[in-house]
């Protein structure tokens, strides 16, 4: 009875004039509106410039190679008679076959688009625009090509492949899975004040890995962690490694009306590009260290996907010698590399020599913010529960306490979080009081993984959000005892209702055009 008097009603967070902005934004057919590469930033880009840097890439007789027509259900037949084979063998379970076959849904053609790089913008070029406007006319800005697999015939074996490849990745020795791991790891180990801190990049790494060396470090990989333990029924090696090809070999997609098929590396936007890149470049990167004459002087090594740190007792001209001897062992993978005797950048942290160096052997820490932030954070004006603002504010805070060691950095940190977010409509009364529950002398409990925790949730009541919509939270939980406390359907909700929002749809999704 309650819940059928409630009627939401019609609010805008956007004026008129911003909405007819947005529509006038979403038809103006000479530019293109996207995410940048890094740091969530909005590019507007011109949409010729846009198409020649993804016609460039797409036909440069390396990577790709421009087909006559897709044909999808070409290469749903080839992933149906494999899961049909590992059915016959016993090497899959029923769940996960249905889930491949995937009957129900339509299949979509993949296509691609590129992010526009401009983190790689040279430090001179970002200082021109910002002096002169008119520099922003000259520049060639690069892309990061993305081929969206959603809903493509092989996005669900994609899945299916990475879970197996996963604990693999997770095996190797340079393995860490976000900052947190990393902090972890550095502040376990002591250094000396000689220690040379060192930095490398793979550029393109996963378009420049070729198929045969995929499936032979795959192979090895397989080989030597045959004991793993799945949830489900795990295929043979052989089969994983078929799947692989069949991803590798038949990742075909349009774009500007074209289509194409990659020839050499894995696509960004597979799920499981990552963990075979991840594989691939391993036995590269090991290789190349094991045989450098400095192998026995590296006492640190961590990277998450192409970003490697190193911390050597070495020179500086021993390291450019291994890297250039590096980049002479492949044709197509190269090393960028940066060297510093006090300080270094590796993901969100600068890691340099000081006092706790000194005092203790650890490097210090602090966080690290690129020239290109822009600091959009969420606009508190922005449609989105409550708990949303509160919890990433907390979030937030919690991130600059564990990348900073030294309690006057993080107190000056949180200042420039604070600034920042009075510029996106926030109060400051707010925020000090979700921060004030951060103190710097909890950073340790922050930085212990935390365990697993039980769901205490067995049905969940999913909506779109709606600034009135919280409303419906306080009708359900006040009336859920009725559930929990009659004896004829309790026990199929003994645990407790889970209220969430699906988000609708951002100012982003609003003016972008995708080009296919």
């Amino acid at each position: 009875m309650e819940l059928s008097k409630y009627v939401p009603k019609t609010e805008f967070n956007l004026s008129l004039q911003e909405r007819n902005c947005l529509k006038n934004l979403k038809h103006d057919e000479n530019i293109i509106i996207h995410k940048a590469d890094k740091n969530n930033v909005t590019v507007i880009q011109n949409l010729s410039d846009y198409l020649e840097e993804g016609e460039t890439q797409l036909n440069d007789n390396i990577h790709y190679e421009q087909i006559q027509d897709i044909n999808l259900k070409n290469t749903q037949k080839k992933v149906y008679e494999i899961i049909y084979k590992m059915k016959e063998e016993n090497c899959i379970d029923e769940i996960s076959f249905k889930y491949i076959k995937n009957e129900q849904n339509y299949i979509k053609t993949p296509f691609a688009y590129f992010l526009p790089k401009i983190h790689k913008l040279d430090r001179e070029v970002l200082q021109n625009i910002e002096n002169e406007n008119n520099q922003i006319k000259t520049i060639n800005v690069p892309g990061r090509p993305i081929i969206s697999q959603c809903n493509g015939p092989l996005e669900r074996l994609g899945r299916y492949l990475d879970y197996f490849l996963l604990p693999l990745v997770k095996t190797q020795k340079t393995y860490i899975s976000d900052t947190g791991d990393l902090i972890r790891n550095i502040e376990n180990c002591t250094f000396d004040n000689n220690v040379l801190l060192v930095t490398y990049d793979i550029t393109s790494l996963y378009t420049n890995l070729r198929f045969e060396e995929i499936t032979e470090a795959l192979q090895k990989a397989l080989d030597e962690h045959d004991k793993i333990e799945y949830s489900i029924t795990k295929p043979t090696n052989n089969f994983l490694i078929e799947i692989t090809k069949l991803i590798l070999s038949n990742n075909e997609f349009t774009f500007h009306g074209k289509s194409y098929r990659q020839i050499i590396g894995a696509s960004m936007g597979a799920t499981a590009s990552p963990e075979i890149c991840d594989i691939a470049i391993y036995n590269h990167i090991n290789s190349i260290l094991k045989n450098s004459p400095i192998s026995e002087k590296i006492i640190f090594h961590k990277r998450m996907r192409d970003d490697g740190l190193l911390m050597v007792k070495a020179k500086e001209s021993e390291i450019d010698f291994m890297f250039e001897n590096a980049n002479k062992q492949h044709d197509l993978l190269k090393f960028t590399y940066e060297c510093n005797e006090q300080s270094i950048k590796f993901l969100d942290l600068e890691i340099f020599k000081g006092e706790r160096l000194k005092n203790t052997g650890v490097l210090d820490l602090k966080c690290f913010t690129k020239k290109t932030e822009k600091f959009q954070y969420l606009h508190k004006n922005s449609n989105h529960p409550i708990s949303n603002f509160k919890s990433f504010i907390k979030g937030e805070g919690i991130r600059i306490l564990r990348n900073t060691n030294n309690e006057s950095e993080f107190q000056t940190r949180k200042n420039l979080f604070i600034e920042k977010l009075l510029i996106r409509g926030y109060k400051r009364k707010l925020v000090e009081q979700i921060l004030s529950k951060i103190k710097f002398q909890d950073r340790q409990i922050k930085l212990n993984k935390k365990n697993k925790v039980e769901n205490k949730y067995n049905v969940s009541f999913i909506t779109n959000y709606h600034p009135q919509a919280e409303k419906l939270q306080k009708v359900f939980r006040k009336y859920w005892h009725l559930i929990k406390t009659d004896s004829t359907i309790s026990a199929k909700f003994h645990k407790n209702l889970s209220i969430g929002f699906k988000r609708n749809r951002n100012i982003g999704e609003l003016v972008k055009r995708t080009i296919k």
